[in-house]
């Protein structure tokens, strides 16, 4: 199990480098990474490690739950291929706190809890920005306060320097005036570098996968934590 999860670890990081440097994922990280966990996972199954029910379980369960979301456009197909990938490396896993043994499906539960957050994070960093007196609205004093915080939530005003690689513009102007515009989110071909510009980066889903993976090996299900901390809430 050990050396299933560094696989599914590895290959996650390799396919966020290619997902972040090129925006698409050789089929080659699949075929390889893949190739590599089910033969770790055939081994665990002749050393009686693992049960071939759980394999072929989780595997299909898995396989159905990727196609679906992928048919769904929840994701895109480098997503769906890096979750069965990682249903041949690690069908079964069992950290501290769990619901379910399913790796590939905490993997994604994991990296979607962990996007969710994102917002959060950009709201503390911004929040810090205006504490320091930094003008994060200069130009922007016209627009209301409910499009501020919104801005807030899904972005940051870059640096006057250039922007790194691939960026979303959160603002256009219109008629010689600076507006916050988030439907520029819906093209990915709209990435940005010019500095000073309220953007947000265009992170792939990928990142988050490989993040969940991390989370799942130091923390276990995030399901099942926030799961408690509402109930100790309550």
């Amino acid at each position: 199990m050990e050396l299933g999860i560094i696989t599914v670890l590895v290959m996650l990081t390799a396919a966020s480098i290619y997902d972040l440097w090129k925006r698409e994922v050789p089929d080659k990280v699949w075929l390889i990474s893949g190739t590599i966990g089910a033969a770790l996972t055939v081994f665990d199954i002749w050393s009686g490690r693992l049960q071939l029910f759980a394999l072929i379980a989780s595997a299909g369960i898995t396989t159905v739950f990727a196609v679906g979301l992928y048919y769904l456009r929840f994701y895109g197909g480098a997503d769906a291929k890096a979750l069965v990938a990682a249903s041949l490396s690690l069908p079964i896993y069992e950290p501290p706190n769990f619901i379910h043994p399913s790796a590939p499906i905490m993997i994604l539960a994991n990296g979607t809890i962990l996007l969710i957050a994102l917002p959060v994070i950009f709201m503390l960093f911004n929040l810090s920005q205006i504490v320091r007196g930094r003008p994060i609205f200069q130009g922007f004093e016209s627009e209301a306060w409910l499009k501020k915080a919104a801005a807030c939530c899904m972005g940051y005003r870059s640096g006057p320097k250039r922007v790194r690689s691939f960026h979303l513009a959160l603002e256009k102007v219109e008629k010689g005036e600076k507006k916050f515009d988030f439907s520029l989110l819906k093209d990915d071909d709209m990435f940005v570098e010019e500095g000073g510009k309220w953007v947000t980066p265009g992170l792939p889903l990928i990142v988050f996968m490989l993040a969940g993976a991390l989370a799942l090996l130091l923390y276990g299900d995030l399901t099942v934590l926030m799961l408690r901390a509402i109930y100790r809430m309550g």
